[in-house]
């Protein structure tokens, strides 16, 4: 979605600004659509009970008690601190997602740079080493990302896929770890990397602790996202957020009414009927 837009929108002219703000897919009216509905469904009905079931009497209460949330909403419920620094916990947890990825192209580069050779021998080094590192990606992602677990859901669719062979397969399955089995095809890449250097096919030590390096930041990335997808944001502060920000959005169903004073009567424009400023604070903090 991000590169679809991303291509669509190039530049900041007009027609990219409206490209931007009416796209749909994974857009902010799309993903606050249905609660802001159901917001001025229920608005609407405390508005209706208002003017047409409250008495007087019960009208001056309401009055009284919605000017008092009013004009202390803000003191009760923080919400730019609070969703402040929220927004900035969440987005730095995805930038770091992203950074954490697992690029595989440094390592790639440095065994086919270090790695020298024509014969099968050679290049079945340096392509099961990538493959090795493959594998060890795409255990990580199963456990994180849905659409890996879809299109890979057992070892087996990973061997069918020419990512596993057999053999290999069995000797992941007999490894007991509880959390994760990702290091496994690590150890195995480091044992033909020392095999290789015995054999000469990596000319210098030097060399070896090169594509180790690379391998080691490889694997560091791929375990921070385990971390990731292991230690979420404090369930305490996501309830607390989730909380406050409904509350929020509760008392404006009242205190956001059109009131109707004795000496007034109600607005003629049917702009004052719909609770615009309230709308875009739904969108913003929603």
């Amino acid at each position: 979605m991000t590169i679809t837009y991303n291509l669509d929108v190039p530049h900041s002219h007009l027609k990219g600004v409206l490209s931007i703000l009416f796209r749909w897919r994974g857009s902010v009216w799309k993903a606050v659509s249905f609660p802001l509905s159901c917001w001025l469904a229920a608005y609407y009905f405390v508005f209706c009970v208002y003017y047409f079931i409250l008495r007087p009497y019960d009208r001056y209460i309401f009055d009284k008690v919605t000017n008092v949330l009013e004009t202390r909403i803000d003191t009760y419920i923080p919400m730019t601190f609070i969703l402040g620094f929220f927004v900035s916990s969440v987005l730095g947890r995805w930038q770091d997602t992203l950074k954490n990825m697992g690029w595989i192209d440094g390592t790639a580069v440095a065994v086919s740079t270090y790695i020298r050779g024509d014969d099968d021998e050679t290049r079945a080094i340096r392509r099961t080493i990538i493959r090795y590192l493959v594998l060890c990606q795409t255990c990580v992602l199963r456990n994180v990302s849905v659409q890996v677990r879809r299109r890979f859901p057992t070892l087996e669719a990973i061997e069918a896929a020419d990512i596993l062979t057999p053999e290999e397969r069995t000797l992941i399955e007999k490894t007991e770890d509880k959390y994760s089995q990702f290091w496994i095809p690590i150890v195995w890449v480091e044992e033909i990397l020392y095999d290789a250097r015995m054999k000469n096919k990596i000319a210098s030590d030097f060399f070896v602790e090169t594509i180790a390096k690379n391998i080691d930041i490889f694997r560091s990335q791929l375990q921070n996202l385990l971390k990731f997808d292991w230690v979420p944001i404090p369930l305490v502060y996501q309830q607390l957020v989730t909380f406050c920000v409904r509350l929020y959005f509760f008392i404006c169903l009242f205190t956001r009414q059109i009131i109707k004073h004795d000496d007034q009567g109600l607005p003629e424009s049917v702009l004052f009927w719909i609770p615009i400023t309230t709308i875009i604070e739904f969108i913003v903090y929603m």
